[in-house]
């Protein structure tokens, strides 16, 4: 009897770090003692490692775990946007001093979402790694207005270095990612578009003070926004 596993990955906000465990089969377990028909199955490795499923592959937008993570992230929408240096024309020619952005997207089950936002002006360095200096820790980040007229405050944090900015803002659900502060961030473009459509890349590198890890390398499709000059 073919008994196929799924690996679960349960994120959890214990300082220690999170833990991995296979979801458990139902039915009798294999045979104990190996025969022709029955050979011992392989192991089946660290609890960590991925594990190759039958599910679909995801239809979200391109996210690539590193050997190095230790947090799976697998965000809802990844938007990469040009905001021309050139204002009141419509779609301009890229120019030096366009700023980019990548905000990666983490669940919309509740308002508001978890995002990792990295911005930059061009021109950009691709596959250069950029250390950022970090910012400290705000556990009152980024506050929304109530219907009572009352702020709900929700932690967020930032870095930057040679040219780029980076910012964590936590929401409803920030377990998906951490719900702590990190030390340490590095970003890498991968990918610099020349044109709509064609994908904006960067690899993110993330240590959490609690010991854990974020990295992956994000892709959108890039979209210019209006540029529109303000009134003298």
């Amino acid at each position: 009897m073919k008994i196929s596993a799924l690996l679960v990955f349960a994120v959890t906000v214990a300082a220690c770090g999170g833990s991995v465990d296979p979801a458990t089969p139902s039915g009798p377990g294999p045979d104990p003692s190996p025969t022709p028909d029955h050979p011992t199955p392989p192991a089946s490795g660290d609890a960590g490692s991925p594990v190759a499923t039958d599910a679909a592959p995801s239809v979200a937008p391109p996210s690539v775990p590193n050997p190095g993570s230790t947090i799976a992230f697998t965000p809802t929408a990844v938007d990469a946007g040009r905001f021309p240096v050139t204002c009141g024309v419509m779609n301009p020619p890229f120019k030096a001093g366009d700023l980019f952005s990548l905000d990666v997207i983490g669940s919309m089950t509740a308002a508001p979402y978890d995002a990792l936002s990295i911005t930059f002006t061009s021109p950009a360095v691709v596959g250069q790694p950029i250390p950022l200096a970090v910012q400290p820790f705000l556990a009152m980040g980024s506050g929304i207005g109530q219907p009572n007229g009352s702020t709900t405050w929700y932690p967020a944090q930032s870095a930057q270095g040679g040219g780029v900015t980076f910012s964590y803002t936590q929401g409803s659900d920030p377990s998906e990612i951490d719900t702590g502060a990190f030390d340490s961030a590095t970003v890498t473009i991968v990918a610099m578009p020349t044109q709509d459509g064609a994908p904006l890349g960067a690899r993110l590198q993330l240590h959490f003070v609690d010991g854990r890890t974020l990295d992956e390398r994000f892709s959108g499709s890039l979209f210019t926004e209006w540029g529109g000059c303000g009134a003298p």
